[in-house]
């Protein structure tokens, strides 16, 4: 009989095609979704994984409390971190640092131009990190000062394919010896440097000299094989305590040192990461929709075999009769459903490659390669999973199939004595909950990234560009001020400002005390050096002082504006006049003349920080803010350019300021796009199922319903009595699913320190969708019935 099985299979194909067509199109849509998903995700996780000692590659980061809240959450920590635990701890094999250069502006072989991925390193990076050496000797790279390593896009760019070893470049004022070139870090790493210049060469640099408390370094550890993590981190804090505790007591700051694996870097959301990274909760969602899309395209399945079982009920029953047994019954449904899957497996595959990289490349903007044909995993998992779903498929209809008795079949009681009549209304919830529950989130997700889009901060920030600047040559200021002096004769420009960040970029750190403060105690606040321009161009509200005092006061030095959360750091009382306060940071004093409102700098994703902004006329400028009239945006480009490229002599690229703001939110519109794609698909699926058990249920009511329609029944009354049991279902599922989206949605929006509120208009408009759907659905199908003549369906009664 197994010959005969291929036959049978594709005789019941033809013979229910269209059972059958929705079965093949389900199983290839859920094939498509899952392996997008599964795709997307194994990219996700792969990050950094390419290191061979990744599993045993740790970075440090720093956790402060103060008086028992919480200070301070970044990646970054103290320069001398690494080199004590090391000394302290001989499990630990070696440790590296990485500390940005701020100061951007790098010239190779007389072509200037601006860099943001330069960084400091110690020489062990290439003895913890995997970095293919193209030119130089792996072991004496950056050993001594003044030594640089280029990765090779930037080798070619400026030196071709030649050998660039022992040319030199030039860091502002400052020249470094190329020692050698490495491959270009893969997309799905957090490290992402053009250009690696000596660890020795911070010691060039004040604030970097500082051991302890000037957290500026991102810190490395490679641990042996056999050691636990654990005993670290139990045992750091009282090494820590040794070299820094003394400061730490004096300020009332609680230092705690988190160790994370590499691995799971790229799922950090603290602040000062080297690049935006995901959020994992995003990951668990997007494998949670592909384990209902699974559970929806099994449920559809069972319930189309369910609604073609009614109508074969003689031949399952004659088979019975004829003493198959219960193995080859399994076996009939197994390879049925086996072929049916590998059918739809192979419909999905090709169309996967058909629209993959369109969704990559356009939909989802992902930038990473497909190539699964090539990957052993990706077969092992195809076949794996090919056979799971089979078997998934097949047990309901092998469990129906061999409950029934062929007497039942001839007494007309199989729904009665199988229960499918509940089953069904089981399956009908699943799909209704789950439906609830995805269009819910879609619509929470869509909002909040709506809001993180048009957040109103207070400040006026349309129609701007921003210029990135160098800002580490003297000489280049004295151009700045050229180049910003031209611009404001331009008719086409409105306005211009130069910062440190603005809003949508990062900013510095210090710690700082009140004068008058006994106890020296110290703070940590952001830094901004602004123009005097900075607070009229971004219409920051100034609460106390006046913006008078910039202008007034353009030469001096140490004149600092902090916002509201400063303010109420540094414990400044209403009546205080601030003409007559002043703070401390590293020895300078800073006289404070105003408070401005807060407003966002950095990511809404995080809290509202205390923040000081320098009047600075002479440095620190690392972005240009340029307004420009409605309707003149073409004109502005053209002149900034000509401007720029004549008066400072370096390649021109700007970015829109509304652009900047929203890329700060990249990995949330990606998961937004995502979970809107899916959420598309099932809904799609369940429209499938709710059509099928629609069907089912009228074919079970067909009799009722003709005889109802003999008595005089009204297509209005045949339809009530129709939808009521559906309603019922779906006013249960939405009970159920309410609460459950709920919980979920609101973890998820937790994440953001500036979040929306779920309100229930987000269910309450799922619940009409569905009911609308439902409606029109059972309406095909009750005009179809109405139509069908009474004795067409009472015929044998």
């Amino acid at each position: 009989m197994k010959q005969n099985y291929i036959p049978l299979f594709f005789r019941k194909i033809f013979k229910n095609k269209i059972s059958s067509i929705i079965n093949i199109l389900g199983i290839s849509l859920c094939v498509v979704s899952v392996t997008l998903i599964l795709n997307y995700v194994g990219y996700e996780y792969s990050y950094d994984s390419f290191h061979e000692k990744s599993d045993r590659i740790y970075r440090i980061n720093l956790t402060q409390y103060k008086n028992g809240e919480l200070l301070l959450e970044s990646a970054r920590t103290d320069r001398d971190l690494g080199e004590v635990l090391t000394e302290s701890f001989p499990e630990i094999l070696g440790f590296s640092r990485l500390v940005r250069n701020r100061y951007n502006l790098i010239t190779i072989d007389k072509n200037t131009f601006v860099d943001d991925a330069i960084f400091y390193a110690d020489s062990s990076f290439f003895n913890i990190f995997d970095c293919d050496v193209i030119y130089g000797t792996k072991n004496n790279l950056l050993k001594a000062p003044n030594e640089a390593v280029l990765k090779k896009s930037i080798s070619e760019k400026y030196f071709g394919n030649t050998n660039p070893v022992g040319k030199e470049i030039r860091n502002g004022i400052q020249s470094y010896i190329i020692v050698g070139v490495i491959e270009d870090f893969p997309p799905n790493s957090h490290l992402q440097c053009d250009i690696l210049l000596s660890f020795h060469n911070t010691l060039m640099i004040p604030p970097l000299r500082m051991q302890w408390n000037f957290c500026d370094y991102y810190t490395y550890v490679l641990l042996d094989s056999k050691t636990s993590i654990e005993k670290i981190i139990n045992q750091s804090p009282d090494v820590i305590q040794m070299y820094n505790g003394n400061f730490l007591a004096q300020n009332n700051i609680k230092s705690v040192y988190s160790f994370i694996p590499i691995e799971d870097i790229h799922f950090s959301q603290i602040e000062d990461e080297l690049v935006i990274g995901n959020n994992m909760m995003n990951i668990r969602i997007l494998i949670a929709i592909a384990i209902f899309v699974i559970i929806i395209t099994v449920v559809n399945y069972n319930n189309l075999f369910v609604s073609v079982f009614l109508y074969n009920l003689k031949t399952v029953s004659l088979k019975k009769v004829f003493g198959i047994s219960r193995m080859q019954l399994l076996s009939e449904m197994f390879i049925e459903c086996f072929f049916m899957v590998f059918i739809g497996f192979i419909i999905g595959m090709i169309s996967f490659y058909l629209i993959s990289d369109k969704l990559n490349n356009y939909l989802l903007n992902i930038n990473y390669t497909i190539d699964m044909l090539n990957s052993y995993v990706y077969w092992c998992v195809s076949i794996s999973g090919i056979v799971l779903l089979s078997i998934l498929l097949s047990i309901y209809p092998f469990w129906l199939s061999n409950k029934i008795s062929p007497i039942s079949i001839f007494r007309g009681k199989v729904l009665k004595n199988l229960g499918m009549k509940q089953m069904a209304k089981a399956f009908l919830t699943i799909q209704f909950l789950t439906t609830f529950f995805f269009l819910a989130g879609t619509f929470v997700v869509i909002k909040q990234v709506k809001y993180f889009k048009n957040f109103d901060s207070g400040l006026k920030l349309d129609n701007t560009i921003v210029v990135k600047i160098p800002s580490n040559s003297q000489m280049l200021y004295e151009k700045m001020k050229v180049f910003k002096s031209e611009l404001e004769k331009e008719s086409a420009i409105a306005d211009i400002t130069l910062a440190s960040a603005i809003p949508g970029s990062q900013m510095g750190h210090i710690d700082v005390y009140k004068k008058n403060d006994f106890k020296k105690e110290k703070k940590t606040v952001g830094l901004v050096f602004v123009d005097d321009k900075y607070f009229n161009y971004y219409d920051i509200k100034l609460l106390k002082g006046n913006n008078n005092d910039f202008i007034e006061n353009e030469y001096e030095q140490n004149i600092i504006v902090m916002n509201e959360s400063a303010y109420k750091l540094l414990n400044y009382s209403d009546n205080e006049i601030m003409q007559d306060s002043k703070i401390i940071w590293d020895d300078q004093e800073l006289n404070v003349v105003g408070v401005v409102k807060d407003f966002k700098i950095t990511s809404l994703k995080y809290g509202q920080e205390p923040v000081i902004f320098k009047l600075s006329k002479k440095h620190g400028f690392d972005y240009c803010s340029i307004r420009y009239f409605p309707n003149r945006f073409d004109e502005t480009i053209k002149t900034v350019k000509t401007d720029f490229e004549n008066y400072l002599q370096l390649p021109f690229e700007f970015v829109l300021l509304k652009d900047m703001l929203n890329n700060q939110y990249a990995s949330e519109i990606r998961f937004g796009r995502f979970f809107g794609l899916f959420t598309i698909v099932l809904v799609a699926l369940s429209l499938i199922g709710i059509w099928v058990l629609s069907y089912f249920n009228l074919l079970k009511k067909q009799k009722d319903m003709a005889i109802r329609k003999v008595l005089g029944a009204s297509p209005f009354v045949i339809l009530k009595a129709t939808y009521n049991d559906l309603f019922i279902t779906i006013l249960i599922a939405f009970i159920l699913a309410t609460p459950i989206s709920y919980i979920i949605l609101n973890k998820w929006i937790e994440n953001f320190s500036y979040n929306i509120t779920i309100g229930i208009w987000f269910f309450i408009i799922p619940l009409g969708i569905i009911v609308t759907i439902s409606f029109l659905m059972i309406i095909f199908h009750v005009i179809k019935l109405i139509k069908t003549s009474p004795a067409h369906i009472l015929r044998y009664e």
